[in-house]
């Protein structure tokens, strides 16, 4: 590969900062490439900025840290562990260590019969005596014969058995109210009388 097709596929992967200072620096080979990141790199690190946030003092961040990473992840996990596990042991040794008695616990509790407690007695509530716990009667049943209105709905009454519909204001099928020509005629007579009256006046 050439070396200015490799210089190009090395700036795609650089980050910002450093793209800008190659750039700028008219990199031209693969070695020039390397000192120049390298000297970027050795400028960074000697620059002291100061944090962003404060950090906690029992953390220590990650790049002072000499550790690798997942030798980092594997000792705090390890902390976290250790921090619940006595949790854990507490929970297992306070109830029955077997599987066969836990069983036998859960069939005893839900075989026994339940205890209703009676509740406390209020100072608001009276003692009834026998007239004062009145009952209604009881009505006698009546059978519940279906009606000729309740055999089908009130929509079917106005649609004819091929479901066309049925006008409520002249009883015509093939139209709605909204359409009626009748009805459009009561409100046009009524229009025109109330344009002349208006007139007369």
């Amino acid at each position: 590969m050439p070396e200015d097709q490799t210089i190009s596929h090395l700036m795609k992967g650089v980050a910002e900062d450093l793209y800008q200072v190659l750039i700028n620096s008219e990199v031209t080979t693969v070695d020039k490439f390397v000192t120049c990141c390298r000297e970027v790199d050795a400028m960074r690190k000697k620059r002291v900025v100061p944090l962003r946030y404060d950090r906690q003092p029992n953390v220590t961040p990650i790049s002072m840290a000499n550790e690798d990473l997942s030798d980092l992840i594997r000792r705090i996990v390890k902390e976290e562990i250790e921090k619940v596990l006595p949790r854990i042991v507490t929970c297992i040794n306070d109830g029955p260590s077997d599987l066969e008695s836990i069983i036998r616990e859960e069939v005893r509790s839900n075989l026994t019969p339940l205890i209703r407690e009676k509740p406390a007695p209020s100072p608001y509530s009276t003692k009834r005596t026998g007239e004062s716990s009145w009952r209604p009667r009881p009505r006698p049943r009546q059978e519940n014969r279906p009606t000729q209105q309740d055999t089908g709905r009130k929509s079917d009454l106005w649609h004819t058995s091929d479901n066309i519909p049925i006008c409520i204001h002249c009883g015509r099928p093939g139209h709605v109210t909204r359409y009626c020509r009748d009805r459009r005629r009561v409100f046009s007579a009524e229009r025109q009388r109330r344009q002349l009256d208006l007139y007369e006046r």
